[in-house]
């Protein structure tokens, strides 16, 4: 293995970690919003709501939650990317951020917010 790829590898492995980080705070906030409203939940159960409507409810804002940060998350890095790659460039900017592992780790984002 060469140099460049256990520094990649590495490089890799961080952001793995500090994903999974991020994915548990992400949920243990979302678990402290839920356990705050368990007395507006019992009283949207009293008047009558189903008792899947409280646990739709908030899967639906814990996803767009989610959607936001990550569409947010994804702007700022390109924007500071490419800004980045810009001003380190002699030739230009060459290519764009990689697709699919963006689109992956987007995806990653919205299934982990309602995972709490």
């Amino acid at each position: 293995m060469t140099t460049v790829s256990m520094a990649l590898l590495s490089f890799s492995v961080a952001i793995a970690i500090a994903i999974a980080i991020a994915g548990l705070g992400v949920a243990a906030t979302l678990m402290l919003s839920i356990t705050e409203r368990s007395r507006e939940i019992g009283m949207l159960r009293a008047i009558g709501m189903s008792r899947r409507r409280p646990r739709r409810t908030l899967t639906l804002e814990a996803v767009l939650l989610s959607l936001a940060a990550a569409l947010v998350g994804t702007a700022l890095g390109a924007g500071f990317g490419s800004a980045a790659r810009s001003i380190t460039s002699t030739v230009g900017i060459v290519g764009g951020p990689p697709l699919l592992p963006v689109l992956a780790a987007l995806a990653l984002t919205v299934l982990t917010g309602p995972a709490g």
